[in-house]
């Protein structure tokens, strides 16, 4: 039971109705009890229940930007009621840096998708179909990651782009992108967008008088609400229709964008072709991150915007640290030590002026090794040269991102070894002093040299692939690693999902690369252990090109021929 308040009829007002006392003396105060409802239909993403949306402003983790790096927010997982109140937190975690935004999501809720779109193009941000790999804490997957304070709430990681998504309502944040670019093996995907009508019943308790024969609230207390909701359906109300419309217009986008929802039903996704990205203008650009993140735009004159000062930044570490040498031992050690690439020339007898030149890429391959390897083409300009690889494999997926940059610049690969000038030919980690324009001098030789595990998928990328009757050549169930998991329609996917995403991904690869699919016999499914490759094997299923080992074609005659080989430089 409510009680009221005793309230007071005002001197003038009781004159005027004195004959109405008793009559007044009931309807002065009263309490009781009102009910009310108001209806209201919801714009609702079935989303698979995956995890929330987490933003972190990311430093990138590629060799050689310090102390001037470019950064981005990351932008993953499915859109929350309060996302955009967390992404308003981020933006004010970048100050005046204009970021752009890499994101990868199933969708969510339409409302916050549109609220985070506005801010974004409020600050003029580019945004990016891609995702993010953390190369230390990694936030999206460790709520208790600590970072050291010098990263100052900054993550270090890397841009990948292959397998990124934005799907459901994930592309009306894409779409509000001053830039807005479809990471090179990312899609986008839209489908019908689902209103459901809530109705909210209230019961309150009121307190009134009446006066003059007009009613006066006194006082009113909500006693109780409940949500009745209705049933789900894919028509819009007018206003909402009206609010998209007025959305995509203000961000340069075609209406003809809301009639491909109607192409596939709430429990499926519409995978937008080339045409229908480029008729609505929702797509910008297409290609890889470097636009966006790419060392060099902090190394222009007018650094871009996202780049960042820092000389404490510490980076997290890209690979296990390697075990301490034993005495007298060098400190790097190729079976331990991430991949580092080098520019050698030869120091063959009688080649000079113009010697045979190549790329040597020795180490584990980790999530960093593409990024690293297309900063060292970039800083060396050896883009023409074919690579000498020796590898105990690493990060399978980082190892087809690294051999799909080596197939896009046509590159050679063999399987060998380097006996540096000046170094004992026991020990093949040592290396000599570098002349003046920063190259190695030495020889390929067909001794301790191997290509193991996840190194064949590189070797695979050559354009043409050498590899010698004396190479090691060991194959193994490849393993699908951290990434993120690709929808099944809206049905968030399991590890075994994820697994099998990887095999098909790893399948496609070997077509791509031109290999026959008889490697998956070693490389996937069910197979286990080590098995060992004959040359007349990696012959069969093009895995290698022909018999010859890497020397080949980085002798001295290549360099006397008419025209000289590619890779001799005359210096």
């Amino acid at each position: 039971m409510v009680t009221s308040q005793q309230g007071k009829v005002g001197v003038p007002e009781f004159r005027q109705v004195l004959s109405l006392v008793l009559v007044l003396a009931l309807l002065l105060v009263q309490a009781i009890t009102v009910e009310s409802a108001t209806t209201k239909k919801k714009p609702i993403e079935k989303a698979p229940v995956s995890p929330h949306m987490v933003f972190a402003i990311v430093r990138s983790a590629i060799v050689g930007c310090e102390p001037n790096c470019p950064q981005w927010i990351s932008a993953e997982g499915q859109i929350m009621p309060g996302s955009a109140s967390q992404f308003r937190k981020i933006l004010k975690q970048a100050g005046k840096l204009r970021l752009p935004v890499v994101i990868t999501s199933p969708g969510g809720d339409v409302e916050a998708a549109l609220a985070i779109g506005q801010m974004i193009r409020e600050r003029k941000l580019d945004v990016l179909v891609g995702w993010t790999l953390f190369t230390g804490c990694n936030p999206t997957t460790v709520k208790t990651c600590k970072l050291p304070k010098a990263q100052k709430g900054v993550y270090a990681g890397l841009v990948m782009t292959s397998r990124g998504y934005c799907l459901s309502a994930c592309p009306f944040i894409f779409a509000a992108g001053q830039k807005r670019i479809l990471g090179s093996g990312a899609f986008l995907g839209v489908h019908e967008i689902t209103t459901q009508p809530i109705t909210q019943r209230i019961r309150y308790s009121e307190t009134y008088k009446i006066v003059n024969g007009k009613k006066k609230v006194l006082n009113r207390k909500v006693v109780s609400r409940k949500n009745t909701v209705g049933k789900p359906t894919t028509k819009m109300s007018k206003s909402f229709d009206k609010k998209l419309k007025a959305y995509l217009n203000s961000m340069g986008v075609s209406l003809a964008m809301l009639d491909l929802l109607h192409l596939a039903p709430p429990s499926s996704i519409h995978t937008l072709t080339t045409e229908e990205m480029k008729s609505t203008n929702l797509v910008t650009a297409s290609g890889t991150a470097g636009e966006l993140v790419s060392n060099s735009l902090c190394k222009a004159a007018t650094p871009a915007d996202n780049c960042k000062v820092e000389k404490n930044f510490v980076v997290a570490a890209l690979a296990p640290p390697v075990p301490a040498p034993a005495k007298n031992e060098p400190a790097y050690s190729p079976g331990t030590s991430p991949m580092a690439f080098v520019l050698v020339r030869s120091d063959s007898p009688g080649c000079e002026p113009m010697c045979a030149e190549w790329i040597f890429a020795e180490g584990i391959i980790t999530p960093a090794t593409p990024g690293i390897f297309e900063w060292f083409l970039e800083k060396t300009k050896s883009q023409s040269l074919p690579i000498v690889i020796r590898s105990n494999g690493g990060h399978a997926r980082a190892a087809m991102a690294l051999g799909r940059s080596i197939r896009k610049h046509g590159m050679h690969v063999a399987v060998g070894a380097i006996s540096f000038a000046g170094c004992s030919t026991a020990r093949f980690f040592c290396r000599s002093p570098v002349d003046q324009m920063g190259r190695y001098h030495g020889t390929i030789t067909e001794s301790y040299n191997y290509c193991n595990s996840s190194c064949i998928l590189v070797l695979a990328a050559g354009q043409r692939r050498f590899v010698g009757s004396a190479n090691e050549i060991e194959a193994q169930k490849l393993a699908a690693e951290e990434m993120p998991a690709i929808p099944n329609a809206l049905i968030i996917s399991t590890k075994a999902d994820q697994e099998k995403a990887f095999q098909s991904d790893l399948g496609k690869y070997l077509d791509d690369m031109g290999i026959d699919r008889k490697l998956m016999k070693y490389i996937g499914g069910k197979s286990a252990g080590i098995h060992a490759m004959a040359i007349n094997e990696l012959v069969a299923i093009k895995l290698a090109t022909n018999h010859s080992h890497g020397a080949s074609f980085m002798n001295n005659a290549v360099c006397k021929s008419s025209p000289p080989a590619d890779n001799c430089i005359q210096r």
